[in-house]
């Protein structure tokens, strides 16, 4: 079955290159020159967002690529062109958000009772994040505030820079300062070793 023209259901086997997914398949709409195969006339009416394999970005994909999955959680095993970052044919799972959006007639039998995998799903995208941030913990300033702050920094250490110290206890006192605020950094150990090496020859 296909639509045809004015929206009517026509017996067809016709078999063209689908001008969406690139594989030859039994055409299901015309649009235009746009000739369509079942997959990708629902993906066209229900596109969803996808996570890419290579480079963790989202993308809307016009193709179920969902069919191809495993698992809710796991990437399918079909191949879509990623048109975020990496300009290369790449494996795709469907955003935890859109899980419910998958036709409930459509979800593969792999997956299991639904609200088992949902529940599943969203589990382990919280274990995931949870990882994810443990191994990428660091201080989070936004921009205005960032500048904000070491301009006072800045100046903090212009005042001390004018005190009436020795020269020696003025400058320990203004690398402390920089020692504390690199601390702040995920630079703090290469710009500590380098801090360190430059305070040495004031030991001599």
């Amino acid at each position: 079955m296909r639509i045809g023209e004015g929206g009517r259901l026509e017996v067809t086997d016709q078999t063209e290159t689908c001008g969406c997914c690139n594989q030859v398949r039994v055409i299901v709409e015309t649009r235009g020159r746009l000739m369509l195969c079942d997959a990708c006339f629902l993906g066209m009416n229900r596109p969803l967002v996808y996570e890419c394999e290579g480079c963790g970005r989202y993308q809307r994909i016009p193709h179920p690529m969902y069919r191809y999955q495993p698992t809710p959680g796991e990437f399918g095993n079909t191949s879509w062109a990623c048109q975020v970052r990496c300009g290369a044919q790449t494996h795709w799972r469907l955003k935890p958000s859109e899980l419910d959006r998958v036709p409930a007639e459509d979800c593969p039998d792999s997956w299991g009772v639904r609200d088992e995998w949902l529940a599943s799903i969203r589990a382990q995208r919280l274990a995931e994040r949870q990882a994810g941030a443990e191994r990428h913990r660091q201080p989070v300033i936004d921009a205005d505030g960032y500048w904000q702050e070491t301009l006072v920094f800045v100046a903090l250490l212009g005042m001390l820079a004018s005190l009436a110290l020795p020269e020696k206890v003025r400058s320990y006192v203004v690398l402390g300062c920089l020692l504390l605020w690199l601390a702040r950094s995920h630079l703090q150990v290469a710009a500590g070793r380098l801090l360190l090496q430059w305070a040495r020859p004031m030991h001599g």
